[in-house]
């Protein structure tokens, strides 16, 4: 398995690609591939998972749980903790759920916005972290385009400057992006932030049409799952009613 250091490189002649997955069937899909560098257990399990508003329905001790799940699974590629909201913003209480999260295998953590003490004490610690910055779901109450240049430029300094190895940034325009990419050190990983970037972290569900209540411009879908999966239980309905199913061939 390569290190978190080898994979946020940003000198790294290919894309750097992350998923989020959370559960057996998400962390098994994406053990097969080597070509995805490193796995996200992401608070948007709130949403996808939970069938939560947003992300800000979930606590340390769920996303320690689904964390447990993935790493079971997951054997050959490094795994990133999103750290839910109330879980880092005091420093001591983020080296404290940090630590938590290293020992039921995770590799590194991501925070959400600027706390500089947080980035320090876990620096530090040398614990690996990334930060989201752009449009941030545990803060914000609604989406948003961000193209604040000199603010994100500000921010991402800021993150480089005490320790982070990446930046994720979400829905920023995509002008702004590619700016602010070129000036940075550290890897820029995007989502929504178009093209110009050093990589993604993509949350895998959204791309493969299994959580149809989430619709934005930055997804693409491969495959509608939640739609296959409606019309093969309609038709697993129609067998039962008419009395097909059980045949003979699934009797014992």
């Amino acid at each position: 398995m390569k290190s978190i250091e080898e994979i946020f490189d940003k000198k790294r002649p290919r894309p750097i690609i992350g998923f989020s997955v959370y559960d057996y069937f998400g962390a098994r899909l994406i053990n097969e591939f080597n070509d995805i560098d490193f796995v996200l257990v992401g608070d948007s399990l709130s949403m996808v998972f939970k069938g939560k508003p947003s992300v800000k329905s979930v606590d340390i001790d769920e996303m320690l749980y689904h964390l447990r799940i993935v790493s079971e699974t997951v054997r050959n590629k490094p795994i990133i903790l999103d750290m839910p909201i109330g879980s880092y913003e005091d420093p001591e209480k983020a080296v404290e759920n940090a630590y938590k999260a290293l020992s039921n295998g995770a590799h590194g953590i991501m925070i959400e916005g600027i706390h500089i003490e947080t980035m320090d004490r876990l620096k530090e610690e040398d614990i690996k972290f990334i930060v989201h910055l752009g449009y941030m779901p545990k803060y914000h109450d609604r989406p948003r385009i961000i193209k604040d240049h000199e603010k994100l430029l500000y921010e991402s300094f800021t993150c480089q400057r005490h320790g982070a190895i990446a930046i994720k940034f979400e829905a920023v325009e995509k002008n702004v992006t590619k700016m602010i990419r070129e000036k940075l050190e550290i890897p820029l990983l995007g989502v929504g932030s178009g093209p110009w970037v050093d990589g993604h972290i993509l949350v895998l569900y959204d791309f493969l049409g299994m959580y149809p209540d989430f619709k934005a411009r930055f997804v693409k879908k491969y495959i509608d799952v939640y739609e296959l999966a409606r019309e093969a239980t309609e038709k697993l309905l129609e067998d039962i009613i008419r009395g097909r199913y059980p045949s003979e061939e699934e009797s014992y």
